[in-house]
């Protein structure tokens, strides 16, 4: 039995057993990725998917994907030379560690006030300033988020980060929901190979437990509703 931090986050045996199978399994994380992010995307109607090692992890190489545009050889200069890139933050200060781990400046910026230049906006799920921007648009769900409320966000939000306690995942993961073009971008940061993204690799039994878990969440969602 695996029990999360989390007293509510315990997995299903269900989950368990995908686990289990993965470890037996010999597979490329970065065609494990995009595989799952395939599957994601038919359950929640985004374009695709990632799974990442907690919403810091994910917030983290978004960032990093963000102010480098994905290109390996930037990347590998992170945290040094991020060419003054900058993130427009609604988010508590506590996350100001993030993006400067991935060498980015951070501005706290205030509802309807012009953050042009910046290389992506974060907000909360629970955020008023939810205007149309045309940097990334970088969304953290609120932990009592529900299936239902997914694609309203998919208008909204290039990337939307949403924590393993939410769907009932494996602990310390999280899903993030984008489009193509980011899910691309971020192959760069969350494949296994050197650079910014090293120290938050993920396994392959991680990836597959939380994909599952994900699926299923959003299956009783549906099945309750019928």
């Amino acid at each position: 039995m695996i029990i999360s931090h989390s007293a509510d986050c315990r997995l299903s045996a269900h989950i368990c057993q995908r686990m289990k199978e993965a470890a037996s399994s010999y597979v490329s994380i970065e065609e494990l990725q995009k595989a799952v992010g395939k599957r994601l995307s038919l359950c929640t109607g985004f374009q695709d998917a990632r799974v990442a090692s907690g919403v810091l992890t994910a917030l983290m190489a978004i960032t990093a994907a963000a102010a480098t545009n994905g290109d390996i050889y930037r990347l590998s200069l992170l945290p040094e030379n991020a060419n003054g890139a900058w993130i427009a933050s609604f988010l508590p200060n506590e996350y100001d560690r993030i993006f400067r781990f991935a060498g980015v400046g951070v501005y706290h910026a205030k509802e309807g006030e012009s953050i042009e230049g910046a290389s992506a906006v974060v907000l909360s799920g629970s955020s008023t300033a939810m205007p149309f921007f045309h940097i990334p648009a970088i969304i953290i769900a609120d932990k009592d988020i529900v299936p239902e409320q997914i694609l309203k966000y998919k208008s909204q939000a290039d990337a939307l980060i949403i924590s393993s306690d939410t769907f009932r995942g494996p602990e310390r993961t999280a899903v993030i929901l984008c489009t193509e073009a980011l899910a691309g971008m971020l192959d760069c940061v969350l494949a296994p190979r050197h650079g910014i993204g090293r120290s938050f690799k993920i396994g392959k039994e991680e990836i597959v437990g939380a994909c599952y878990a994900m699926t299923d969440w959003m299956q009783e969602a549906e099945d309750g509703a019928d």
